[in-house]
């Protein structure tokens, strides 16, 4: 092999420059205090650390995620609890309004604060999670999904129900479509409804009934049709066929069939009727518009308050459902809360674990590193020690 002169000093430059790299490599790493910053520097290291990254990145968007639907539901939950302090409120009117000594003023007193409550129900079920989405308008949320119209209050949302993945595997449905929370409550009893027929002129005063024997239950509607003071026949308006005939009554007797009883309290006069049909699924608001119906109509004497009395009865009734449904609904977001906030939990401690990994292959052993820069520059210094001392001779200076 042919050793030339320029060949030596080549190799001894080659060989400096190296030693130079090591240490600017040295004090790279010292100045940004990170063991990889390219992948060239630890092919491995940088392969996991990309990973790493990948992985706190995916939990960092969980997190993101969790909060946002946090905010829904905390939303959500305060507005169901105002929500029921507006529907006890209007609870306490009806109760109010039941006393027989009000007049046609004082009624209609009642039934305008009545239509306050509603006007405020409307608003508080078109609420917006601050960024213009409405929580009770189901997929379709960009639009109120409530309008009223007097007292009459539809809903224009659909019924979808929004779930928002939180975690690896972990839904938590964030909101509801309205018609389910506010839209579909159970009228009467949740199996059926009592009314009396405004037309009636005696005093009596239907109860909201009870189920005696689920088995007996058919399903069908009845009249109860007074025929003379005291007697009664049942009809099944369904079938269109009597139940029973020529019954014996007395105020406050229980009147009970096919698997169902209720109450008339009162003195029914011969022609009155009482309905008994099968519940069916009303809206909250309904159940106030209706007591401002009743508490604005005009009509008085003993058959009219009775009438009112019995019809106060159902949309106390109709409240108290309407209650329970928020509640229900109210409790189930705050399940959900408690649930986001034990998948936070577990976010956090995986992000921190995550950060833990990245900081294991990218942060810098700074004592370590020192050392090796020590030892870079020792070797430096004594290659150009070396070179200096033998740069100025050549090959001949050997032979």
């Amino acid at each position: 092999m042919r050793i030339s002169t320029a060949t030596f000093h080549e190799r001894a430059s080659a060989g400096i420059t190296a030693r130079e790299a090591d240490v600017y490599a040295s004090q790279a790493k010292i100045a940004s205090g990170r063991a990889v910053s390219r992948a060239a520097d630890d092919p491995v290291g940088a392969s996991l650390a990309v990973r790493a990254r990948a992985d706190l990145a995916r939990t960092g968007r969980w997190q993101d995620a969790q909060s946002a639907a946090k905010t829904g539901l905390a939303i959500t939950e305060s507005t169901l609890g105002s929500m029921v302090d507006a529907i006890s409120s209007a609870r306490d009117t009806v109760i109010a309004a039941g006393n027989a000594t009000l007049n046609a003023a004082d009624r209609r007193t009642l039934a305008q604060a009545l239509r306050g409550g509603l006007e405020h129900l409307v608003g508080l079920a078109n609420v917006t999670d601050g960024d213009g989405t409405y929580l009770f308008a189901g997929f379709d949320n960009r639009e109120a999904p409530f309008v009223q119209a007097g007292t009459a209050v539809s809903y224009g949302g659909d019924a979808g129900a929004r779930a928002n993945e939180v975690g690896p595997g972990a839904q938590v449905t964030v909101a509801r479509g309205g018609d389910d929370v506010f839209m579909r409550i159970p009228s009467g009893n949740g199996v059926f409804a009592t009314a009396g027929v405004a037309a009636n002129t005696g005093t009596g005063v239907i109860g909201v009934g009870r189920v005696t024997t689920a088995t007996g239950l058919t399903g069908h509607a009845y009249e109860v049709r007074f025929t003379a003071a005291g007697l009664y026949d049942v009809f099944d308006t369904t079938s269109g066929s009597a139940v029973s005939t020529g019954n014996a009554f007395t105020a406050g007797d229980t009147v009970g069939f096919d698997g169902l009883a209720f109450e008339i309290k009162g003195t029914p006069a011969a022609g009155d009727k009482f309905t008994v049909s099968p519940s069916t699924a009303s809206s909250l608001f309904e159940r106030v518009s209706r007591a401002i119906a009743v508490l604005e109509d005009p009509a008085s004497g003993p058959a009219a308050t009775a009438w009112r009395t019995g019809e106060l009865g159902g949309v106390l009734q109709g409240l108290d459902g309407a209650l329970d449904r928020l509640i229900e609904v109210q409790g189930a977001a705050g399940d959900a809360l408690a649930r986001l906030d034990r998948l936070s939990v577990v976010a956090e401690d995986r992000a921190l674990a995550q950060d833990k990994q990245l900081a294991a292959i990218e942060d810098l052993d700074y004592a370590k590193e020192a050392t090796k820069l020590a030892s870079r520059n020792m070797a430096l210094e004594a290659a150009l020690a070396a070179y200096s001392q033998t740069g100025k001779r050549s090959l001949f200076d050997y032979l």
